[in-house]
């Protein structure tokens, strides 16, 4: 089950790192949002399944972003279907870019907050 949730999931990411805040299933139409507590959900359920399964062969898949317009720098929370991205990448660079996604910090090198932080 966790494999599968992994899949979900990695689906369910940007290119850019950050990932839809939740969605509705089966048309996956929901929100994008700053909500930095999203990113790492993907890295922890990676490295948890791999330690408990020893199944690498995980991180041999290829897997899809979804595709949409960047965020505004207003805090809105558009709700729409994202698109299936061309670009796919294994289920450790997804888990990297949230992991970079959620490393920014401001002008004082502490780490910045997201919105529903």
């Amino acid at each position: 089950m966790l494999r599968a949730q992994i899949v979900t999931r990695a689906a369910r990411q940007f290119p850019e790192g950050d990932v839809q805040h939740w969605w509705h299933a089966p048309s996956g139409a929901g929100v994008r949002t700053r909500f930095s507590d999203d990113l790492l959900w993907l890295p922890h359920a990676l490295t948890h399944y791999l330690r408990a399964t020893g199944d690498a062969a995980v991180l041999e898949l290829s897997l899809p972003f979804s595709k949409a317009r960047l965020l505004r720098r207003k805090p809105k929370t558009p709700y729409f279907t994202p698109g299936i991205s061309t670009e796919q990448a294994s289920p450790w660079e997804h888990a990297a870019r949230t992991i970079d996604a959620s490393l920014r910090v401001g002008a004082h090198g502490l780490p910045l907050m997201g919105s529903g932080d």
